[in-house]
């Protein structure tokens, strides 16, 4: 019986599935709160040389009194943040501060010295990493390292955390991760000095991007074909909401210490119901751990009230091969078609994340960095709705390209609003918040879209793999955007001709809309024939079970994934319209047979 035929039988929305999605959803919140804490852990504070002896005096009043300004193109003063006046500010009274004449030091061009100690303005920020550790003037390019090194963190965490979830568990690796979370972010809160904070950080990373993608996974393969897009997708929307209610803590909690304690501590809740989360019966199947897995959809029946028969016969979908359950992407890379699906989705995540972060950098609604993560947040939970009605009614292909499209538009769209941005501000800001929400959608559509190409033995390691380089595309973003001082058009152009490519290179992949979750590497090679699309639709067929290797051989390579040319042999269909491979002559079918037990795969 096929996996999803289980599913269908059991329910999709049962008591145990149902839970599942809000247990894993709570621990998405907490991954949402992360990637906006970036904006203040490590946020810019305004800053200028420190003077003890101005100490009570406003940020704006020592300003005045002791660091040097220039006349900026807008008119405005510009002070200096990395010098100060070379006076001995012990010789002044009070008095004199209070009375101070500015304009004698501005025309006497009176002589400076660097700082030693900055003072910080803390009218957004109390503290973050950059006030902490004095990140500013010589030292400001260790910001751009830790920025670097916690992006690397996450770039390594996904690609490790990945592999391994597919070969002991997504549930273990789920754990670690936490663990490793709030650790390192305990541990980050108390970093005594820089290179410290930046070590932790790096870990931390690691944990935060993998957690919520294995995660998503889990959710994905724990659900039946029913509901599998609405859960899959809206697993985005809990991150979402820690995304938008982060600004809000953040204000409240203006201190980087308190804030990261306070960020680390939620996903140690995640143990006290660990228990409660069981492994994904589809990832038990393809490890051959049958009755754990019998076990686990009788549960779940017996909670939502449904028949299920005593033998499941689970073995047609299990992986017997040790070595396929060791799949990893070098092993992907060497099968012909999901090797190309592999490299597709790869560009297009990249291509994505650039285009997701070039709307989400545009958005400026008034100066309030916090009310503008809560409008983004926000935005993005709009798009999920769009994003499950379209994938679900039109598919994921034409889903996908949709959103792709319409958000190159709106791309172009922002061109002339912005080369007339002093009277045009409103629209360049709707049109941007409209164009962030058909990138989300988008980006939403293609996380669905590739967990359902990429079997189960190698699911969790394929989709992690994938948002590295989406992250990795959104490293690329701010460099994109510094084009502006060439054309402030210009990155605008880029966005909307990425956009453009992404809707155009989706058109070359199969669509999975109702088709069953692939399990093994044949499944995933096999996935978008027209035999696997009709099997899909035909309930509790045994799909490959039926193709014996006896006269009739499979002369096909599970290593290499190539017909064997030195094998007489046809492409005939069976019973239920599954191609196999014949031997024409009975001329080296003992060798067949033989290297049956080595290295090809019975369909």
């Amino acid at each position: 019986m096929k996996l999803d035929d289980i599913f269908n039988k059991i329910g999709d929305t049962s008591v145990a599935q149902v839970a599942t999605f809000i247990l894993l959803g709570l621990v998405a919140i907490s991954t949402g709160w992360q990637n906006v804490a970036i904006n203040y852990i490590h946020g810019d504070m305004k800053h200028h040389c420190y003077v003890p002896q101005l100490e009570e005096y406003t940020f704006q009043r020592q300003e005045y009194i002791a660091i040097p300004r220039t006349m900026g193109n807008d008119g405005n003063w510009v002070y200096d943040s990395c010098k100060m006046f070379d006076l001995d500010w012990s010789n002044f009274t009070k008095d004199q501060f209070d009375s101070w004449d500015r304009d004698s030091f501005d025309s006497a061009n009176a002589a400076t010295r660097s700082c030693s100690s900055w003072s910080y303005d803390q009218s957004q920020f109390h503290s973050t990493a950059i006030s902490k550790y004095d990140l500013v003037c010589d030292n400001a390019d260790k910001k751009s390292l830790l920025e670097t090194l916690y992006i690397a963190g996450l770039l390594v965490g996904l690609l490790v955390f990945g592999q391994i979830a597919d070969s002991i568990g997504r549930k273990p690796v789920l754990l670690v991760a936490i663990l490793v979370e709030v650790a390192f972010g305990v541990g980050a809160a108390f970093a005594s000095d820089y290179v410290a904070f930046v070590v932790v950080r790096f870990f931390f990373g690691m944990a935060v991007g993998a957690k919520f993608i294995i995660a998503f996974v889990m959710v994905v393969e724990h659900v039946g074909p029913a509901y599998r897009t609405v859960f899959g997708v809206l697993m985005n929307a809990w991150m979402t909401v820690g995304m938008m209610s982060l600004p809000g803590i953040a204000y409240q909690v203006r201190n980087v210490q308190t804030l990261q304690m306070i960020l680390a501590a939620p996903p140690a809740i995640f143990l006290t119901y660990f228990f409660l989360i069981s492994e994904t019966p589809r990832w038990l199947v393809t490890r051959g751990r049958l009755e754990q897995a019998t076990a686990l959809f009788h549960n779940m029946a017996k909670v939502n009230k449904a028949d299920l028969p005593e033998d499941l016969e689970l073995m047609e979908n299990s992986v017997e091969d040790p070595d396929e359950r060791r799949i990893n992407l070098a092993d992907m890379l060497r099968t012909p078609n999901l090797r190309k699906r592999l490299l597709i989705f790869w560009i297009i995540w990249l291509l994505s994340g650039l285009v997701y972060m070039g709307f989400t950098n545009k958005i400026k609604v008034g100066n309030n960095d916090y009310f503008n993560d809560f409008i983004s947040g926000l935005t993005e939970l709009l798009a999920y709705p769009v994003s499950i009605l379209l994938i679900s009614s039109i598919g994921r292909k034409l889903g996908s390209f949709s959103m792709a499209a319409m958000a190159a538009v709106l791309s172009f769209i922002c061109i002339p609003l912005i080369l007339t941005s002093n009277t045009m501000q409103g629209g360049l800001t709707a049109v941007t918040l409209f164009g962030k929400l058909c990138a989300t959608s988008m980006l939403a559509s293609i996380s669905m879209w590739t967990v359902d190409t990429f079997p189960t033995v190698a699911r969790a390691g394929v989709a992690c793999a994938s948002a590295m380089f989406a992250f990795a595309g959104g490293l690329i973003a701010p460099q994109i955007n510094r084009l502006e001082s060439t054309w402030s058009g210009l990155p605008s152009i880029i966005y909307a001709v990425l956009a453009l490519l992404v809707a155009v290179i989706t058109l070359a992949l199969p669509e999975t809309m109702d088709l069953n979750l692939p399990d093994t590497l044949n499944d995933g090679e096999w996935l978008g024939s027209q035999p696997y699309n009709e099997e899909s639709k035909k309930p509790a067929l045994n799909y490959y079970n039926s193709v014996k290797l006896s006269q009739s051989a499979l002369a096909y390579d599970n290593k290499s994934f190539e017909m064997d040319k030195d094998v007489p042999h046809k492409l005939v269909e069976n019973n239920g319209n599954v191609p196999m491979v014949e031997v024409t002559s009975n001329a080296g079918s003992n060798d067949i047979r033989k290297r049956s037990t080595d290295n090809v795969t019975t369909l």
